[in-house]
């Protein structure tokens, strides 16, 4: 058995302190675990004037991820 976990880390910046720790996490990560680093840097902020238009699709794939994640 083995589990997709979807990791996302709230810094944005280049050097960030928990990016690079998601970083290690994969390289020490069991054989059995699969861990996707989501990249957050183009999901907008959530506005709610904009949600008759449709969610961009960094959004969707976004929630793809996560719906395919253990």
């Amino acid at each position: 058995m083995s589990f997709k976990v979807l990791a996302i880390s709230g810094s944005l910046r280049k050097n960030s302190t928990n990016t690079f720790a998601l970083k290690a996490l994969q390289k020490i990560a069991p054989p059995d675990f699969v861990i996707e680093i989501a990249n957050i840097s183009d999901v907008p902020l959530y506005n709610g004037d904009l949600h008759e238009q449709g969610e961009p699709q960094t959004v969707t794939e976004l929630k793809l991820k996560i719906r395919q994640a253990d």
